[in-house]
């Protein structure tokens, strides 16, 4: 199986390696193993790369870690092409119609909760590809939608407290589009399996995406540049 270009390296010879998620407590309490669903799938993660509780993990979570020295220049993480998580625009019929038509209402600044819906759609899907990956997610973020409404006022910079308030906005907006277009969706058609979403688990799925996603070059364009592809990288993310 070809493995694409979507690899981590080390850039210098001794260097333990940190990136972890907001919360320690995952979507379920025993997930699938990441590193294993990664190989099994032809992917390769060193043997020195490893899957390990931030010391302080009720901040920093879950993180990657150097469990020995690495040289310079060694390849620490690749996925096949297959494995990357991304919303496709041109989906067919049914539930993938539905969910295409749903991603476009989203505004492009917005961009995070078009592969959100995607996120949200294999989450809820029996026996997804994905699951291994999704079920090591985050139960919860903290971030600044989620702030109870003093805190949010609380505030001090001006342009953070506008962009929040503008994003809270949205998804309570959001959410009715969304109850509205599944109010009469056929049950093979429900992009989301039958189950209900509201404006917290969309805050959810935004959430995981902007916090996490790479934009990786797309499709080449008439004018020889490539247009950018927001992709969600399982480990490596």
């Amino acid at each position: 199986m070809a493995v694409s270009k979507i690899v981590l390296s080390s850039l210098i010879h001794i260097r333990p390696i940190t990136c972890a998620a907001s919360y320690h407590t995952r979507l379920v309490p025993h997930p699938p193993d990441l590193v294993k669903w990664i190989k099994k799938e032809g992917g390769f993660v060193h043997q020195a790369v490893k899957i390990f509780p931030q010391e302080d993990n009720e901040t920093y979570g879950l993180g990657l870690v150097a469990s020995q020295d690495i040289p310079k220049g060694s390849l620490l993480i690749a996925l096949p092409d297959h494995i990357p998580l991304k919303f496709e625009s041109d989906a067919g019929d049914g539930a993938d119609s539905v969910l295409v038509d749903l991603a476009s209402q989203v505004p492009e600044e917005l961009w995070a909760m078009k592969l959100g819906l995607k996120l949200l759609q294999e989450r809820a899907r029996l026996g997804s590809f994905w699951w291994p990956y999704i079920s090591n997610l985050p139960e919860t973020y903290s971030v600044p939608i989620f702030f109870q409404g003093e805190d949010i006022k609380n505030l001090q910079y001006v342009p953070l407290l506008y962009q929040v308030n503008k994003r809270c906005r949205f998804l309570l907006d959001f959410d009715q589009e969304v109850r509205r277009a599944l109010a009469n969706v056929k049950p093979n058609d429900h992009p989301f399996g039958g189950q209900e979403l509201n404006a917290s688990s969309l805050g959810w799925a935004m959430s995981a995406v902007s916090s996490r996603a790479f934009r990786l070059h797309g499709k080449k364009l008439a004018a020889g540049t490539r247009n950018e592809v927001p992709v969600m990288l399982p480990l490596i993310d």
